[in-house]
C-alpha cells in the first residue's frame, strides 16, 4: 500500500490556540483539506489512533488532514471561537 501521507506534525506558530494542532500532509495534495475538531480537553489520542490509518488509505489521498484540539473545559467560548478564527486566517 502506497504511502499517501508525510508523518503527522505538529504546527506551531505565533498565534496558535492552547493547544496543539496535528497535521498530516499529503505527499500528493489535491489543494483540499479535513479538518477534524476536538474539544473538552481532549486529545489526538481520543480519536482512537485514527490518524494512524490514513496514511495509506485512498480515500484520504491528496487531502492535507488537521486535528484541532481545544479546551472546551476550562477556556471561554468567544476565546476559543477567535483562536479557531485566526487558524483559518
Amino acid at each position: 500500500m502506497p504511502q499517501t501521507h508525510l508523518s503527522i506534525r505538529s504546527l506551531i506558530g505565533d498565534r496558535r490556540p492552547d493547544k496543539d494542532v496535528q497535521a498530516l500532509f499529503a505527499v500528493n495534495p489535491n489543494r483540499k483539506a479535513i479538518l477534524f475538531i476536538h474539544g473538552y480537553s481532549g486529545d489526538i489520542g481520543t480519536w482512537s489512533d485514527f490518524n494512524l490509518l490514513i496514511p495509506g488509505n485512498e480515500y484520504f489521498s491528496g487531502y492535507d488532514v488537521y486535528f484541532y484540539l481545544y479546551d472546551g473545559i476550562r477556556a471561554e467560548l468567544y476565546a476559543s471561537a477567535a483562536l479557531f478564527r485566526d487558524f483559518l486566517g
